[in-house]
């Protein structure tokens, strides 16, 4: 059997019981709303998990969450109150509840906070046990670690919490500047010491002995330390995990040890490595064969790079839909699935979930008819496309005035590790359009170039922008064995039936 069978059919069966655990209604719909006053208001207590500007995403407590079924939920917050995550509040509602996942409430009549989160006193350790270390001579000492703690409390102390990105910068350039090799979990920020690693890549290739240690910064709660070993052109691997506890002091959470069975520094500027893990009582092999994947960008992108990248491709992603997957232009919209990009773009264009989600785990019993003036507002807002166009590469019903519109479901759910895509390069064109070169960076398979493709994009005078065209590199024909068309109606007819 292929791999991505066995992996889509496991993917398939989480998919099914988190459908199965978020339940039906009664009335088998996917959202209720009811009248107000024939409902009595349900009241029950979350914590906040994230703060959006019309929404925020909840988890109940412990007894509110076997009562509702569900474990997260987005709650409307057109009021604008000022929460934190961690925010204790109490939401008072009409009792329905929409069958997504996370959950939606319906009419929300009142939020209060309860209780605001707890800051925990910002205290460094006054020392580290270095027996928790395996080896001495390695070259993350007792000494070392306790100094790393210190940095990420000195800069956690002003972190900027809404800006994720910002602070992992700042924590990275920090330990730079104390002498570590640091980069963060995302590749979104240049890594310091970066002519470290190239010299023990060097000595690697040259079968000599050498030492490094890179430190992976998961923002300001959280790192991965890795312990490279060369010699005699052997590596050997040690990483662990070090997070945030609840008292606020930083704790080793895991350890692994592993030789590399894949090692490569790129022509595209990654260090990438492979190795399956080494139980730490016996230090010897486990019975997994579940390698873990690490790619770390050692070389820098430029500012403008980085920036075209975050604003215009990172957000669409390769995550089920192929915009960046085919070729397409203007001209010819090719096999490009507009119903893919409607359930990326509604979210950012009306600034909360899309509601037209599946009452069933296999999507098959769900159709709506969605607005022509919402579907084409969404579409149009992002592509220059002309109406016709559009109806023609949908299922559109002209006496409704509506796009018939069935949401994706467990047969079209995609392997959960996928490329991510980085723009390297790009090009301001006399048009006033920009082509980026972006290549797609796939950890999974031991990869910085899966393939390349140029995505040419028009960034509009009041700030918005459209996607123009999408064109895979000359003589390139990448597998994405990964992704899930949306299955057509006799597909999922046939699927359905087995």
């Amino acid at each position: 059997m292929k791999k991505y069978s066995v992996v889509r059919l496991v993917t398939m069966m989480v998919f099914s019981l988190i459908f199965t655990a978020c339940g039906k209604n009664e009335a088998g719909s996917s959202l209720q709303n009811p009248d107000s006053s024939d409902m009595p208001a349900v009241t029950f207590q979350a914590s906040v998990l994230e703060v959006r500007e019309e929404m925020i995403l909840v988890e109940p407590m412990e007894d509110s969450a076997k009562r509702l079924s569900v474990d997260k939920i987005y709650v409307p917050n057109k009021e604008g109150l000022e929460v934190e995550k961690g925010d204790l509040i109490e939401i008072e509602y009409d009792g329905s509840v929409a069958e997504s996942y996370p959950a939606q409430l319906g009419n929300v009549y009142r939020i209060a906070i309860v209780k605001k989160r707890e800051v925990p006193e910002s205290k460094p350790p006054e020392s580290v046990d270095p027996e928790n270390f395996i080896e001495e001579d390695w070259t993350a000492t007792a000494k070392d670690i306790d100094k790393i703690y210190r940095i990420l409390y000195d800069e956690a102390a002003h972190a900027d919490r809404t800006n994720d990105l910002e602070t992992t910068a700042r924590i990275v350039e920090c330990l730079g500047k104390n002498g570590y090799v640091a980069v963060d979990s995302n590749n979104q920020v240049d890594m310091e010491g970066a002519k470290q690693v190239l010299e023990f890549c060097k000595a690697a290739d040259s079968m000599e002995t050498a030492e490094l240690t890179i430190l992976v910064i998961i923002g300001s709660d959280g790192f991965i330390l890795y312990e490279l070993k060369t010699k005699d052109g052997d590596k050997m691997i040690t990483r662990e995990f070090h997070k945030r506890n609840e008292g606020g002091q930083f704790q080793r959470e895991d350890i692994a040890h592993y030789p590399a069975s894949f090692w490569q520094y790129t022509e595209e500027g990654y260090l990438l490595f492979e190795g399956s893990d080494f139980s730490e009582e016996e230090f010897a092999l486990t019975l997994s064969d579940t390698p873990e994947h690490t790619a770390l960008r050692v070389l820098p992108l430029e500012k403008r790079c980085r920036e075209l990248n975050r604003q215009y491709i990172l957000p669409v992603g390769y995550n089920q839909n192929n915009l960046f997957l085919s070729d397409w232009s203007r001209e010819d919209y090719g096999k490009l699935d507009f119903y893919d990009l409607f359930d990326i773009f509604y979210p950012y264009l009306y600034e909360q979930p899309v509601p037209y989600t599946a009452i069933d785990e296999t999507g098959m019993e769900t159709i709506y008819q969605i607005p022509e003036s919402i579907f084409e507002r969404v579409i149009l807002t992002y592509f220059d496309i002309d109406k016709e166009t559009l109806r023609s590469k949908t299922s559109y019903l002209p006496d409704e005035a509506a796009y018939e519109y069935r949401p994706r479901g467990v047969y079209e759910v995609q392997y959960s590790e996928i490329p991510y895509p980085e723009v390297t390069g790009y090009m301001e064109n006399p048009d006033g359009t920009v082509t980026l070169t972006v290549n797609a960076v796939y950890p999974y398979e031991n990869t910085s170039r899966s393939y390349s493709h140029k995505t040419v994009i028009r960034i509009l005078e009041d700030g918005h922008f459209q996607y123009v065209s999408n064109e895979i590199g000359p003589g390139e024909n990448p597998d994405i064995w990964w992704h899930a068309d949306r299955l057509t109606a006799k597909e999922w007819k046939e699927q359905y039936q087995r």
